[in-house]
């Protein structure tokens, strides 16, 4: 490992952060977004021969959007959850676990399994994964849900505890997915419609406390009492990550006086590894992680392999497969805002580092892909930018209503967020009228051309 870079306590990096044109008004090439100024001549001089065409996604796609072959009973059990206000027996919100009985059994014993650790004073596991939640919205058919293909975590072949992958749904589309992912695991949220936002707090609330309502089996088989869970840790994924790859370094890196970035790495992915599981359990054994609040990994946007550095702490871009640590996220009494329509990650992120005592821990060790789709996810939100050409405005965030109603803190955050969005955009029209300016410099004028 090439060292942990980081400071405990710092001002905000929004500025350093470039929102993705798909959810707000920037021009991307403009921007010079995934743009390299060395492209060509690296390729003419042979700089990609051994990686181009070699890491293709389409095999990673189809495999993680076919259902398991798995045999398992079509029977399914359900479970009614209840959430209540802090310190309080007033009732916040109801929602449901489905799934085959196998697999609700096992969120059963993996939630006694912490509860056990947390007697012996322990929290952290690193024999598995922890729970892993999928947060979908109109892609039944072509989410990536599949965690049992051989690239994520492999068949779930033990006879003993295995990770929990439970599909966060809502309730007017769960027979949709249940027509699609027969032997899945779901998390019915209590209401449709309200966002990404919405289901991420779920998540976060359900984790740190829930009243489960079982019925024991035997001879009071109608009695039934409500069991506490909880989960000190878990994962939130994006429902189209295709694959993880391993960072290492080149074998003979030369260091040039090039101001530009420079290739250290490459990336390794060994055929039917699992590498979700590896990346997952690499950051779940690093020794920083009991003093982060939140982890997550590198995005491969095609400079990966330029890092030098395997770890950093106090990062903001952790987005689409983000670690929480629920107990601390409780005693800095952050939670996902519930209403926010998009960049909810980014949100939490930069509560989490204005906190006095949050810490944040990113992988870049590995680095992970993801497709992009039209529909589905937060769409709404991007078919609504298509059509706008105007600054982000608060109601493109959350409703005017809505963020009324939240504390002035929570506000400011918002706010904070609105202004982030507008510089980059502010900034995205100067460097386009530029470069038009530039354009038009550049071409002939009509009259100056002489004819022979």
């Amino acid at each position: 490992e090439r060292g942990v870079a980081g400071t405990a306590h710092c001002a905000s990096k929004l500025s350093r952060l470039r929102p993705s044109p798909r959810y707000c008004n920037v021009n991307g090439p403009s921007m010079n977004y995934h743009n390299s100024r060395t492209r060509k001549a690296k390729n003419k001089a042979g700089f990609y021969r051994e990686t181009d065409g070699l890491f293709k996604q389409q095999d990673k796609m189809e495999a993680m959007r076919t259902p398991s072959t798995t045999e398992m009973t079509n029977e399914l059990c359900r479970r009614e959850l209840i959430v209540f206000e802090d310190a309080s027996s007033k009732e916040l919100f109801r929602a449901h676990l489905c799934g085959p009985p196998s697999l609700v059994r096992n969120w059963e014993a993996t939630c006694e399994k912490f509860a056990t650790l947390k007697i012996a004073g322990k929290s952290q596991d690193v024999s598995i994964p922890y729970p892993v939640f999928i947060p979908s919205r109109g892609r039944a058919r072509t989410a990536h849900l599949n965690f049992e293909a051989a690239h994520v975590f492999g068949p779930n072949t033990s006879s003993g505890l295995h990770p929990v992958v439970c599909v966060v749904v809502e309730p007017s589309e769960e027979e949709a997915y249940r027509d699609a992912w027969r032997h899945a695991l779901f998390l019915v949220l209590p209401q449709s419609g309200r966002g990404p936002g919405f289901a991420r707090w779920v998540i976060q609330k359900v984790c740190s406390r829930v009243h489960e309502l079982v019925k024991p089996a035997g001879r009071f088989s109608n009695a039934a009492v409500w069991a506490v869970r909880r989960l000190p840790w878990v994962w939130i994924v994006d429902d189209y990550l295709t694959t993880f790859y391993r960072l290492v370094y080149l074998r003979a890196v030369v260091r040039s006086k090039s101001a530009w970035a420079e290739r250290l790495k490459q990336r390794v992915a060994v055929e039917g590894k699992p590498m979700f599981k590896d990346a997952m359990l690499a950051v779940q054994r690093h020794h920083f992680l009991p003093r982060a609040t939140l982890a997550g990994f590198l995005r491969d946007d095609g400079t990966a392999v330029c890092k030098k550095l395997d770890w950093k702490t106090d990062e903001l871009s952790l987005y689409k497969v983000v670690l929480l640590n629920i107990r601390g996220l409780k005693r800095l009494n952050i939670e996902y805002l519930p209403d926010l329509q998009k960049f909810e990650d980014i949100c939490l992120n930069h509560e989490v580092l204005q906190a006095l005592g949050g810490r944040t821990l990113k992988c870049q060790l590995f680095c992970f892909r993801a497709a992009h789709s039209r529909h589905g996810g937060c769409g709404d939100s991007r078919d609504q930018r298509a059509t706008n050409d105007r600054f982000t405005q608060v109601s493109d965030l959350i409703h005017p209503a809505r963020f009324e109603s939240l504390p002035k803190d929570r506000q400011q955050v918002v706010l904070e967020l609105l202004e982030w969005v507008r510089g980059v955009e502010r900034q995205s029209i100067h460097k386009s009228a530029a470069r038009s300016a530039e354009e038009s410099a550049n071409k002939t004028p009509f009259a100056c051309i002489k004819v022979a």
